[in-house]
């Protein structure tokens, strides 16, 4: 995934229900739902689409090869009846299911879906940009199955084909040589219709009475209606304007309107976003693991979610969400310890004398990630300031192009910066950190043969728990190396009126908008 999807938006939850691919009685209400948000999609043509909100929409509109089971990290096949991979891991074959089908009654074949992936290819805009590094290739087979080939093996494959960028979609909508930024109708095979579609202004779907692979929508109709600022969706939901808030409305918002309206619901869900900081050994004094590991010893994790987050974020001490079970390493989880800091760099030979003090900044992009969550960048320096023998400062009024360019030219001391993997998979996270073929290690200079192998071997064994002990080690490594840190997990905030039920957000930023009702 390329590193412009390090975004609060992108370049990135939790019931147990299933989605049974069986076709039930109509449940749709004669109700609407309006979901007011500050993230509309600029466009709806899967070539193009690379936003978590337009994903949301169109895996509303469209059924997949797979699809997410609702509530977890996993997927279930959904129009691919089977799937097998090669030995190398770098082939996976598809078959598709005899009944898949438009809504307008059109089979949905394998040359539907190998059409379809190479429409993003070919096109090259947003979708194949975020595939580069994959090299994927697309065909059908004698046998009428869709094959797809990697130049590397990805494990999280069946997660990867969920997305809108792998759907079969009408060349009637969206031509093999042209976007279609803006359609105005489609024809899907989604629990949900497009009604209207007004660019930056309002989306408006509805439940799809003829849905045959799952149940139907609760709801009748669904809009989402934009508008400009945080403190908008607040007012918005305070006059009951709208029945709900999603993406994005900010956590003093939230907690006001909470405070002013005890009956409105705030749900939340931790996000497989992870914000990290990384230290470029490139530059003096951040060389020196002494520096590193003393810093590390003052930042207080617990005091700035609490601080700085109201308590909303989560404390992270893996490079991995708790999320992914197996993989998950508890190793920064040490008190911080600013005495041992300072007595660790004295011992190092670093001296009060201002010419002979440690000194970098951390950088990061406040237009692009926003007041909140730069601002413990402040937390973090306040935390080592006991250590006087070392000089740290902030550097964090950067343009997010700028400041991801220059983080992936290894141009900063340090960085903090969020990592928004498409799924939620440990080689998703640890790959692109910390592979010398990734987005970060080789310019930030903590590239690793050993952790190359272990990664590289991680995704050709048949065990998952083998392969989360790689996943655990490589973690390890770069624990001991205090390159790469884990500071917090973000979260996701939907805020409702008391009568909507229904409300299931997924870690992924994904809102099932089927399944809300208004009572």
């Amino acid at each position: 995934m390329n590193l412009r999807n390090i975004l609060p938006v992108v370049l990135v939850m939790l019931m147990a229900a299933v989605f049974p691919i069986t076709q039930h009685p109509a449940q749709a209400q004669d109700s609407v739902i309006i979901i007011g948000t500050t993230d509309m999609p600029d466009t709806l043509d899967p070539a193009q689409s690379n936003d978590f909100l337009s994903w949301e929409i169109l895996r509303h509109l469209y059924v997949g090869l797979t699809r997410q089971v609702p509530g977890t990290n996993t997927y279930e096949l959904a129009l691919a009846e089977s799937h097998t991979v090669s030995e190398d891991g770098l082939t996976h074959t598809f078959t598709i299911r005899d009944d898949a089908a438009f809504a307008d009654g059109t089979p949905i074949t394998a040359q539907d879906f190998a059409g379809s992936i190479n429409r993003v290819l070919n096109l090259d805009y947003a979708g194949a940009v975020m595939l580069e590094d994959i090299g994927l290739s697309v065909e059908v087979s004698e046998d009428d199955e869709l094959v797809m080939t990697t130049n590397r093996p990805i494990p999280y494959f069946e997660g990867l084909v969920s997305l809108p960028l792998f759907f079969a979609v009408p060349e009637s909508d969206f031509p093999a040589d042209d976007v279609v930024q803006f359609p105005t109708s489609l024809t899907g095979n989604g629990v949900m219709t497009l009604a209207n579609f007004n660019p930056g202004d309002e989306i408006e779907l509805r439940a799809n009475p003829d849905y045959a692979f799952g149940e139907l929508a609760k709801t009748d109709t669904v809009i989402l209606r934009h508008f400009n600022t945080s403190e908008d969706l607040r007012v918005a939901m305070q006059t009951g304007a709208i029945d709900m808030a999603w993406r994005s409305i900010s956590l003093p918002d939230a907690d006001e309107l909470v405070e002013d309206n005890e009956d409105v619901q705030l749900v939340t869900t931790p996000s497989i976003r992870m914000w990290y900081l990384v230290f470029n050994k490139r530059f003096d004094y951040v060389d020196d693991p002494v520096v590193r590991e003393s810093v590390l010893l003052t930042i207080d994790r617990d005091q700035i979610v609490t601080e700085d987050f109201g308590g909303y974020l989560t404390a992270a001490y893996s490079l991995v969400p708790e999320m992914v079970e197996g993989a998950y390493n508890l190793l920064w989880n040490i008190e911080p310890d600013p005495a041992t800091a300072v007595q660790n760099m004295l011992d190092a030979g670093y001296r009060e004398a201002r010419f002979n003090r440690a000194t970098f900044a951390i950088s990061s992009s406040q237009p692009g990630y926003g007041d909140l969550r730069v601002s413990p960048i402040a937390s973090i320096l306040r935390d080592a300031r006991p250590i006087r023998t070392l000089t740290l400062g902030g550097n964090t009024l950067i343009e997010l192009p700028v400041f991801i360019e220059a983080l992936t030219a290894g141009d900063y001391q340090a960085a903090l910066f969020p990592w928004t993997p498409a799924v939620a998979h440990p080689h998703a996270y640890l790959y692109p950190l910390l592979h010398s073929d990734g987005l970060l290690a080789v310019r930030n200079n903590y590239e690793s043969d050993e952790i190359d192998e272990l990664l590289d071997e991680a995704v050709l064994l048949d065990d998952v728990e083998a392969q989360n002990e790689n996943y655990q080690q490589v973690q390890t490594l770069i624990e001991e190396d205090a390159s790469l840190v884990p500071l917090w997990q973000d979260v996701l905030i939907v805020a409702a009126q008391p009568n909507i039920s229904g409300i299931q957000l997924e870690a992924n930023f994904y809102l099932h908008y089927d399944l809300l009702e208004k009572q």
